[in-house]
């Protein structure tokens, strides 16, 4: 429960060290196992996130989150290739989830898989249709359509309050907005998923096909020399 709390609060470090000891009395239930691998994913340390993930998917194997956190690692590694099936399979075991389907759009969007984004995105259920997820994936098909910022709906303002408040929406808009041309927007948004923990520096700096397009703005670099130091500072 401390390491929940740490978690929503952006404190992935103080997180960790809770759920750590608690991961090695050999008791961990899979979400503790999930929790403590994403906090690992999301501050660059991957290899330290894979034996959980093992862990997870060996006392967990039908929860269609755990099953794609193999994908999820592989993403940011880079390999946005050998994501796309866990990511697939997360998704058909819970076609109505609509995070799962935002999940989805998104490997599906950085493998350059326009057609696949569209057919997933107009998928979505009409109950959930206006919803953040649904807004969110929206962003990406327009971008993959080759759509600007000037051509689409803005998002609600429940939307955008929801994405100020954790570190997973913030960073899937700016890696929309980058897409969609939108630089200013995307910085916005990286800077607040950095803000709420999100500092995996070698996926920011390397391996994001989007966030690529900033390389070269002044913000931005500052911004990864920022993630560098609290990547570096980070303690498995």
């Amino acid at each position: 429960l401390l390491a929940g709390i740490h978690y929503a609060r952006g404190r992935f470090q103080e997180a960790a060290r809770e759920l750590a000891p608690a991961v090695a009395s050999g008791q961990a239930l899979p979400d503790m196992l999930g929790l403590l691998a994403n906090l690992y994913l999301l501050s660059g340390q991957v290899d330290a996130a894979r034996p959980l993930i093992e862990q997870a998917l060996a006392v967990d194997p039908l929860t269609p989150l755990i099953r794609c956190l193999p994908g999820y690692a592989d993403a940011m590694e880079g390999r946005f290739d050998r994501a796309v099936g866990p990511y697939r399979e997360m998704f058909e075991m819970d076609p109505g989830n609509p995070m799962g389907r935002l999940f989805y759009t998104w490997i599906l969007a950085v493998n350059g898989d326009a057609e696949g984004v569209q057919e997933v995105v107009a998928g979505f259920p009409e109950e959930v249709a206006a919803s953040p997820p649904a807004q969110v994936a929206s962003l990406f098909a327009a971008g993959m359509a080759g759509r600007s910022i000037d051509d689409i709906a803005p998002i609600s303002p429940w939307t955008e309050a929801l994405a100020g408040s954790a570190d997973l929406f913030p960073r899937f808009l700016a890696q929309a907005y980058a897409l969609l041309g939108d630089e200013e927007r995307a910085l916005h948004w990286i800077a607040v998923a950095v803000d709420h923990g999100f500092i995996n520096y070698p996926f920011l700096a390397r391996h994001d096909p989007f966030l690529r397009r900033l390389a070269d703005h002044p913000t931005y670099v500052e911004l990864l020399k920022r993630v560098k130091r609290r990547w570096e500072d980070f303690e498995p």
